[in-house]
């Protein structure tokens, strides 16, 4: 399963990026490619997961996408809080209007407001997010090999609960409301490596870590004074 595993550790400030490194066959039609990259999520703040999407279809042959769902989950890891990290209840859907949207100027969800989709529970409060738009035209939005990357989702994840050390997984789940279909309803396939998993550092928040770096920064000035 594609996910983000958010790992809340003190004193480092990392930024997280990940991404899905995959070896373009240049056939066509091989299958969509979801990616992240990921904000470091502050534990007891709020961030941003950025779900990307790529093809590696040939340019002769495009793969073209006119309508998609996701299904995305949430899952602790070891001993995390069952319900530190989870999906806020309000997706504010910011990739609408982003230019690098995939389906920016021809969404579903652009021309009427959204909202694209609804967070729920599976498990755990608000673990599970079930998104999608399409295109008005139903023509399609052409992607291949030399297309580049293109932001799907802008998923805003809630860390309020979280204790430093939880580790979480978001995960793409690869069921019935995970579809993505060309024009006609025509159905594209996911890349496997959609589903790997992927791992990300989550951090303090900004105070904290500043605090922390000005201890240890005061903690070596007063051991230098003693040696001397």
């Amino acid at each position: 399963m594609a996910g983000l595993i958010c790992r809340l550790q003190q004193g480092m400030i990392v930024t997280a990026c990940i991404a899905v490194c995959s070896m373009f066959s240049g056939s066509a039609y091989a299958g969509f490619i979801i990616s992240y990259d990921g904000n470091s999520i502050a534990a007891g703040g709020t961030g941003t997961l950025d779900v990307q999407i790529s093809s590696d279809a040939a340019d002769s042959m495009p793969d073209f996408l006119d309508s998609f769902s996701a299904h995305f989950r949430i899952t602790p890891v070891g001993g995390a809080v069952p319900n530190g990290l989870q999906f806020a209840n309000l997706q504010v859907d910011s990739q609408l209007g982003d230019p690098s949207y995939v389906l920016h100027d021809d969404s579903l969800g652009e021309t009427f407001g959204g909202p694209l989709g609804l967070v729920s529970n599976f498990i755990n409060s608000n673990d599970t997010y079930i998104g999608g738009d399409g295109t008005v035209t139903g023509t399609g939005i052409p992607l291949s090999i030399t297309s580049g990357t293109s932001l799907l989702f802008q998923l805003n994840l809630d860390a309020t609960l979280a204790n430093l050390g939880d580790q979480f997984m978001v995960s793409l789940i690869n069921d019935g409301s995970t579809e993505f279909l060309g024009p006609g309803f025509a159905t594209i396939s996911l890349n496997a490596s959609s589903f790997d998993a992927n791992t990300a550092t989550a951090v303090p928040e900004p105070s904290s870590a500043v605090m922390f770096l000005v201890a240890a920064l005061g903690l070596g000035v007063f051991r230098r004074r003693l040696v001397a």
